[in-house]
């Protein structure tokens, strides 16, 4: 049956006005003052511009669904059309910041496996219920689903909701933890480094009066108490990002989906298949893994879910439901030749500065001793971290000394693999394999494992059964990048 024509929120042209208004906004200002007789003239004419384009915008932009294929018509003087596939969608977020939210719209991101960075499509704004709607179409349960979904084959029919299962909810407390051992500390510590670069450029004179003005222990207690204040402020402002940025955050399974919810100002929402998971990284920093808590990104072809925060419990039972086939107990570790390697890696580098810094360094040698000793731990650190395993077609490296790094990639979603051994490697019976998968960013790697064993595995990858079916048609119609160049180029 056809399928009705819509057009996006009537509210679309206000919230494009607003977002013109804020990049223009100092011009206009700045032409208001310069001319203050025609000052209002100079701010209504492009006002004015700017609303009948954005209404004419609204206006000549459409979208229809008839079960397989999204349709979007737009443009006022030159007309693009764009159909999407049903099938090649990978990933649905919807946005909704705070004006979003007081007048009951969001805006609905779509990607495909053919993204580069930016949504393939983005319908802003439509209603919330409009976006539900959608996600719920174009986004099914599964393959297997889609047969006997009645919107399948009539859009208009409503799609059932799959019962939602909650995996995770985090709180305010463990929030304001992430933020205080993850990225928000050190965004905080780059503020405070502006500001001693402030402190820096004032001069040296008021510097040094201020620092002899220090002589009664009440005036040095009142400095180390403006110091303790400035760190604890650095900790609450870590914490405060991280709880305003993932509030609310509740990761939650849909039949085959696996959805996300956080944000307390600005509300994200996000969702991907399950069987299109690419790769799923598990990071723990050097504060993280000392308290046993680690963060998850999830990544499809298209996008990625992240996790801030959990448990080593917590990881393995999100594991199950994202990978049930993964083991990280039972890991191979790196054969004892990758120590001494580790350890070169990072004393020789080490060495190198110490020599160039020794002609103005007094008292050098003692100075080297400490650096090539703390060299030699890292790197006893980093040999330790090195590991891999494959159970069920899912394959596990893991990495890192301070910071540490697990990699999970099921063998089904390799684009290609890549064992690469240098001169020293090959001498120590090492190589490193590097599995390709169709997401942004480096390729998962096993480093510094054995030769041979790695030989083995990566035949056993290549030999992996294929991946579903409509995962492989979206492969062979997308550009992936392997090792540095595209699929075409490989011929």
């Amino acid at each position: 049956m056809p399928s009705e024509v819509r057009r996006l929120h009537p509210l679309t042209p206000f919230f494009d006005l607003l977002s013109t208004v804020r990049q223009f906004a100092l011009p206009l200002v700045l032409a208001l003052f310069a001319n203050r007789d025609r000052g209002q003239l100079a701010l209504l004419a492009p006002t004015l511009l700017f609303t009948l384009g954005g209404a004419a915008k609204w206006w000549r932009f459409t979208y229809t669904f008839d079960g397989a294929r999204l349709v979007i018509d737009e443009g006022v003087l030159t007309r693009k059309q764009r159909i999407v596939p049903v099938d090649r969608i990978q990933q649905v977020d919807m946005a909704t910041t705070l004006r979003h939210r007081l007048l009951g719209v969001t805006v609905l991101k779509l990607e495909t496996a053919g993204g580069t960075g930016a949504a393939e499509v983005s319908l802003s704004v439509v209603s919330t219920a409009e976006a539900a709607r959608l996600r719920s179409v174009l986004l099914p349960a599964g393959p297997r689903a889609a047969a006997s979904d009645p919107a399948a084959t009539d859009p208009e029919a409503p799609a059932p909701v799959p019962r939602a299962t909650t995996l995770l909810q985090l709180g305010p407390g463990r929030l304001a933890l992430a933020g205080v051992t993850g990225s928000e500390l050190a965004v905080m510590f780059t503020i405070l480094l502006s500001v001693g670069q402030l402190v820096d450029d004032l001069p040296e004179s008021l510097l040094l009066d201020r620092v002899e003005d220090l002589t009664t222990p009440s005036d040095v207690a009142g400095f180390t108490l403006a110091g303790i204040v400035a760190v604890a402020l650095w900790f609450a402002l870590a914490a405060s990002a991280s709880v305003l940025k993932d509030g609310r955050y509740r990761l939650v399974r849909r039949g085959d989906q696996l959805a996300v919810s956080r944000g307390l100002l600005d509300q994200r929402e996000a969702s991907i298949p399950l069987h299109r998971v690419q790769v799923v990284r598990i990071q723990q920093a050097f504060v993280r893994k000392l308290l046993g808590r680690s963060s998850l990104r999830i990544r499809s072809s298209a996008g990625a879910i992240e996790v801030p925060l959990v448990t080593a419990a917590e990881t393995t039972e999100l594991l199950r439901v994202v990978l049930p086939r993964t083991e990280l107990s039972d890991l191979i570790p790196a054969p004892s030749a990758a120590r001494r390697r580790a350890i070169l890696r990072r004393v020789i580098p080490a060495l190198l500065v110490l020599f160039g810094s020794a002609l103005w360094l007094e008292r050098a040698v003692p100075f080297a001793a400490i650096v090539v000793a703390l060299s030699v731990l890292l790197g006893e650190l980093a040999y330790r971290g090195l590991a891999h395993g494959w159970n069920g077609g899912v394959a596990v490296a893991r990495s890192g000394g301070l910071r540490r790094e697990i990699t999970v990639v099921p063998g089904a979603k390799a684009q290609s693999t890549r064992l690469r051994t240098s001169p020293l490697q090959r001498r120590a019976g090492l190589a490193t394999l590097y599995v390709d998968v169709a997401t942004s960013g480096t390729s998962p790697a096993i480093r510094d494992g054995d030769l041979h064993r790695l030989a083995d595995l990566q035949a056993a990858i290549s030999s992996t059964p294929a991946a579903r079916t409509d995962e492989i048609d979206v492969r062979r119609r997308s550009p992936l990048v392997l090792g540095g160049s595209t699929r075409a180029e490989h011929g």
